[in-house]
């Protein structure tokens, strides 16, 4: 599922919907006569969320911060809050509308509050409770862990474009994104949303919610401080055994392989000492080595190899087919001391380039 344009940021100015008030909602939850009115409790978020369905205010922010909290404490106690739950965090996937232009400098530093609680409903673990109960319990909690990935999906897109990111003269735009990041990478940086993401993903079983994580995290990656969460929270490990049980070949190869690279490349140091200094280089290359992969590598903009020359090194012993997007790459490896040749074969994205390169390597050794 690819997320669609959302997040905290907004050029919108828009008037207020109905005016909410959230004093009576957390009444309603809080009341010694009302608190165990469940029912109602869900009915009030819900209508919530249909009066806000294009977006939340920015001016609501420290309120929906403590509902938010709320929902969630109770759904950790077993209380059923997961549809409301569900919708809350679907109306949260879209951009905050602003009603003055003022509005995101006086109350936008709620956002990484706010990011937190959502993503807190990671952490819940199902009851004991009856097998069907259960069975229901979990349909339902994935259904959440979903629109909780989606959420995050979509934050962590917002703002990834030359619009959008302030550009230094000839800086090309993912060097920007990963040495200041767009608004909400820094959001959700501060919020250290990586930790819950990262338990949550290594129990996961939902293929949707597992291809959907793996997208927002791939876009998370491309900050560098973010790609230092992601080796620090143990992710890396996880990246390679979803690489080696998908080599068959599937969009969780490419997008998991993507996202290994990138933390590769901003954090070389952590990523191989978390792995393990040469036998993360190995277990690396080997993993991700096989020819069907580079098949479907032709889709996918590599980072250039020329940046970690050790790594391609290594690579190259555990017969790993080198990806370039042209022969003027491999002549750059060449130029580093790095041989094609000792690579299984060089998986080069133009091909009508292969003509013009050495005479000493074959055309079979290309791909």
């Amino acid at each position: 599922m690819e997320p669609q344009k959302g997040g905290a940021m907004t050029v919108t100015i828009a008037s207020a919907p109905d005016e909410v008030d959230f004093g009576a909602i957390m009444e309603l939850m809080t009341s010694k006569y009302t608190v165990d009115l469940v029912d109602r409790h869900v009915a009030a978020i819900r209508k919530l969320c249909k009066v806000c369905c294009n977006g939340f205010l920015l001016k609501h922010l420290e309120a929906l911060v403590d509902l938010l909290h709320l929902a969630v404490e109770r759904f950790a106690e077993g209380q059923d809050l997961a549809q409301a739950l569900c919708d809350f965090t679907r109306v949260a996937s879209q951009p905050f509308v602003s009603c003055k232009t003022s509005d995101m400098i006086t109350y936008g530093h709620h956002l990484p509050a706010f990011i937190k609680g959502l993503v807190s409903v990671l952490t819940y673990t199902l009851p004991p409770v009856a097998t069907e109960a259960r069975q229901e319990r979990k349909g339902m909690f994935e259904r959440l862990r979903i629109e909780v990935a989606h959420t995050l999906a979509c934050w962590a897109r917002f703002g990834l474009d030359e619009d959008s990111v302030e550009l230094l003269p000839n800086q090309p735009l993912i060097q920007a994104v990963a040495d200041s990041g767009t608004p909400n990478l820094r959001i959700l940086r501060q919020s250290n949303v990586m930790d819950a993401v990262s338990a949550s993903f290594r129990s996961e079983d939902s293929p949707e919610s597992i291809v959907i994580t793996l997208g927002a995290i791939r876009d998370m990656s491309l900050y560098r401080p973010l790609a230092c969460q992601i080796t620090n929270c143990g992710l890396i490990s996880n990246l390679v055994h979803v690489i080696r049980v998908n080599l068959l070949g599937s969009d969780v190869l490419l997008v998991a392989a993507e996202v290994l690279w990138n933390v590769l490349e901003l954090d070389w140091d952590g990523a191989t000492e978390a792995l393990g200094q040469e036998e993360a280089r190995c277990r690396v290359g080997g993993a991700v080595g096989p020819r069907n992969f580079v098949a479907r590598a032709r889709t996918v903009d590599f980072l250039t190899f020329r940046s970690c020359p050790t790594c391609c090194s290594s690579l190259a012993h555990v017969g790993f087919w080198l990806p370039c997007r042209g022969v003027s790459e491999v002549q750059t490896l060449e130029d580093l001391g790095i041989s094609a040749a000792g690579f299984c074969g060089v998986c080069v994205l133009n091909l009508k380039e292969i003509d013009e390169f050495h005479p000493r390597f074959a055309s079979s050794h290309f791909c």
